[in-house]
């Protein structure tokens, strides 16, 4: 059966084995035209997923490492046949076609490696291949607009896209909730109430300040705010000039961030993503985790995140790492803590050199519970973890303003430099 589709109209065909074949082939060609531009490539859509009818025309999603870089792909794709038509809906989605002017065989969505973009084409064939009763109710959906909208592809896709977004919303709750399961202790951050994470917007300057200078960012310098939350720590290295990528969990912190960036009219990026999960390869002068946000997961897993960061710095670059200060945290600690509507109660965890507390919040007779476990290291055990992953520690500083590490002071932030050997 051969591919391609008259433009603007809709003709849907049983699932055909040929269309991964077709698909192989053109990926070939694309990585070849494109190389190490390509993070990853993948076949999409319909005609992606066995079992389910679709329209004769093969969708391929690309993920390129920096959106920034899409004009780069442009020519390449160009010379194997493919129009550019852009970012049509201004959503980070880069749109390719190829064939006839009046058929078409192949659509390319060039889209960030790791963003909302990316995922969702995923699971939602994912989704699908898994899913019987799912694909079906699909199949008779695309059917019944198609017989509709045999002439109206515009209307036939804007009425396919609320099931689209529902069973993409529902495939990433019970993902979430999957791994909140899998790993209760370690993945409590899941659940934590959003309201409970994030600083004072006014202290972000003084800070932003410190992280700035502590790293030796200069203007044009390529930043990682891991976890970003909010962005007001980045927003004062995008003023400064800084190129800002900023990575959180927390998706309605990441919207707060965008739309803070785009009041400002400042550039910056801002993905969905889990530390455990960075693949960025020499692409940052520095790199910051900040406020407490390390220690968050098993000590394999922390030990990764700081070797995935290194992994992410270009030679030279730095890393730091803000922590509590373990040694002060015990001399002085504090088992109850009570004010006004919030009360915590914290313990520590010998055996797993954790601090593991009970925040519990109380709002017109309600009481929200929420729990919080966070590894602390000493700064030998630190120092350890940067020198594995190839990082020179440069300095401690036990405060915000830059004073030298003490073991009286109230922070362990470690900044370390990525050799060139490594």
């Amino acid at each position: 059966m051969t591919i391609g589709l008259r433009r603007g109209t809709v003709r849907l065909e049983p699932y055909d084995p040929a269309w991964a074949r077709h698909f192989s082939r053109e990926a070939a060609r694309i990585r070849k035209a494109l190389g190490d531009r390509i993070e990853d490539i993948q076949h999409v859509g319909s005609t992606s997923v066995p079992g389910l009818l679709a329209k004769p025309v093969i969708d391929i999603a690309i993920a390129i490492r920096d959106l920034a870089d899409v004009d780069d792909c442009v020519e390449p794709l160009e010379t194997l046949g493919y129009l550019y038509f852009g970012d049509q809906e201004k959503r980070g989605d880069h749109f390719f076609a190829k064939g006839p002017d009046r058929t078409r065989t192949h659509y390319v969505h060039v889209v960030e490696s790791g963003s909302s973009n990316w995922n969702e084409y995923l699971l939602f064939r994912d989704r699908l291949r898994e899913n019987p009763n799912l694909r079906n109710r699909y199949a008779r959906l695309k059917q019944k607009l198609a017989d509709l909208c045999a002439d109206d592809r515009k209307t036939y896709t804007k009425r396919k896209k609320s099931f689209i977004e529902r069973v993409v919303e529902q495939a990433t709750g019970q993902r979430r909730a999957q791994r909140s399961r899998e790993k209760p202790a370690s993945e409590w951050f899941h659940t934590f109430a959003d309201d409970l994470w994030l600083r004072p917007d006014a202290l972000g300057a003084e800070e932003a300040a410190f992280i700035r200078k502590a790293l030796r960012l200069r203007k044009g310098s390529r930043a990682l705010d891991a976890p970003c939350g909010a962005g007001r720590i980045a927003i004062h290295l995008a003023r400064a000039g800084c190129a800002v990528t900023g990575i959180d969990l927390q998706p309605s912190f990441l919207r707060r961030a965008r739309a803070r960036f785009r009041k400002e009219r400042v550039s910056g990026r801002f993905l969905a993503m889990d530390l455990r999960e960075m693949a960025f390869r020499e692409e940052f002068d520095g790199i910051y985790n900040w406020f407490g946000s390390f220690g968050y997961f098993s000590d394999s897993e922390n030990a990764a995140v700081i070797e995935r960061c290194a992994a992410a710095l270009r030679k030279g670059g730095r890393l730091l790492i803000d922590q509590l200060n373990r040694e002060r945290v015990l001399r002085r600690f504090v088992a109850s803590n009570v004010t006004h509507n919030l009360t915590i109660k914290t313990r520590w965890n010998l055996a797993t050199q954790r601090i593991e507390s009970d925040w519990i919040v109380v709002r017109d007779d309600t009481r929200q519970h929420n729990r919080l476990s966070i590894r602390l290291y000493t700064p030998r055990e630190m120092r350890t973890l940067f020198e594995k992953a190839g990082l020179a520690v440069e300095r401690l500083y036990g405060s915000f303003v830059g004073e030298p590490y003490r073991r009286s002071g109230r922070r362990l932030i470690m900044v370390g430099r990525k050799r060139s050997d490594t």
